[in-house]
């Protein structure tokens, strides 16, 4: 059989050229590779001080208080309490009229309708007048001097003898109380500091420090109560702070005053590992991970702990994410 010649000679070219054009593209895609600059920003290592922190929430309670009941059964005909006012001790809150008050002026009225003699109608005007004194009702005293917290009562409606009506508390007692985990208490002492945060009141954060452990398990929770007395409250403040407004306390277990810290953005963790990196470079602008241990936290900073970093290593902080190993970078001002 004999073979084209041409033809062979034409299939051994097309070889050749293809087997040049893969090695062409496979040098300028290394090349592509390796000239890739990404754009990053970053910062350097800094020493600073951190804090250790334990998070919990809770809600604050007046620790002095009173509750108001109705006296006896009626009608609440007068009630001048309002939440958020102060009152003093003695202060009458509220009159209560009974069924059998307001019966009496009626039965004096027809008394004094029906009165034929001069006699009987001077007896029906006293007691008209007697009956009237009476329906002024029963007054409801303040038994604290302090705030009115909460009202559940109003004027016009009908109590029950032993119904609550109000509750005075003194502002000045106002505590935070914190319910802390039952595997967490160990680590809380009476006078430790914290920071107690309340944002539902426009994000205020106040300085206080614990007062005391109750030894009371909440089962549901398993957590035990902590008293948390404010330290100061800006008076511009004072009326704010009411009961059961929750939050969130932070206890400073420990602070760290010479940590190695960086942004908390230049921290990357891996899910899968539960690891931590940061990405540093050198004078050659090359990236390259480190592996560090996460310390503790304060605002934006979080401590990084580790043989390979030191005060003025250079760390990017913004995109360092999934930037492969050895990639020149660029820094942005």
């Amino acid at each position: 059989m004999r073979i084209n010649t041409h033809v062979l000679f034409s299939v051994c070219l097309s070889a050749l050229l293809l087997s040049a054009c893969s090695k062409t593209e496979v040098a300028q895609s290394t090349a592509n590779s390796t000239s890739v600059v990404v754009p990053v920003r970053a910062t350097v290592i800094k020493q600073g001080y951190v804090e250790d922190v334990l998070n919990v929430t809770g809600k604050t309670r007046a620790i002095l208080s009173q509750k108001i009941f109705a006296p006896i059964a009626g009608r609440i005909v007068e009630l001048k309490a309002l939440e958020g006012m102060m009152v003093t001790k003695g202060e009458v809150l509220a009159r209560i009229e009974t069924k059998e008050a307001r019966a009496s002026v009626e039965g004096a009225r027809v008394l004094l309708e029906q009165a034929k003699t001069p006699e009987e109608k001077l007896t029906a005007e006293r007691m008209l007048n007697e009956a009237e004194q009476s329906v002024n009702g029963v007054a409801v005293r303040a038994s604290l001097s302090g705030k009115i917290d909460v009202k559940t009562a109003n004027q016009g409606e009908y109590v029950a003898e032993g119904q609550e009506m109000l509750t005075i508390i003194d502002p000045s007692s106002t505590a935070f109380i914190a319910n802390v985990p039952l595997n967490e208490m160990g680590k809380i002492r009476v006078g430790m500091a914290a920071r107690i945060s309340l944002p539902g009141l426009s994000n205020m954060t106040l300085s206080a420090h614990a007062f005391a452990v109750k030894s009371r398990v909440v089962p549901e929770s398993q957590t035990a109560e902590v008293i948390l007395n404010f330290d100061h409250v800006p008076p511009t403040m004072t009326d704010a702070l009411r009961t059961d407004v929750n939050g969130t306390a932070s206890f400073i277990l420990n602070t760290h005053s010479s940590a190695l810290v960086v942004p908390k953005s230049a921290l990357l963790r891996n899910d899968e590992t539960n690891s931590f990196t940061i990405v540093s470079f050198g004078p050659d602008s090359i990236a390259y991970p480190i592996q560090v241990h996460q310390g503790s936290s304060r605002d934006s900073l979080v401590e990084v702990i580790g043989p390979d970093v030191h005060p003025g290593m250079n760390v990017i902080t913004e995109g360092a994410y999934a930037l492969p190993d050895s990639t020149r970078i660029t820094l942005i001002h």
